[in-house]
């Protein structure tokens, strides 16, 4: 998808970061929360991603 995704973590391992964030484990995708429940592979959150990303064209 090159650059038309921008990744940013957020290391709340952290006590001060989790602190400052308030949550320890989430994934957003254009600032909405994406509900992961057991944790999602790689490919589903790919596909999730890519998926968005095609909207945007």
């Amino acid at each position: 998808m090159g650059d038309k995704v921008a990744f940013t973590e957020i290391y709340t391992f952290n006590r001060e970061t989790f602190l400052e964030w308030g949550i320890a484990d989430a994934l957003f995708i254009d600032e909405k929360e994406i509900r992961t429940g057991p944790p999602p592979s790689y490919e589903d959150i790919k596909k999730k991603i890519a998926k968005r990303v095609k909207k945007l064209k």
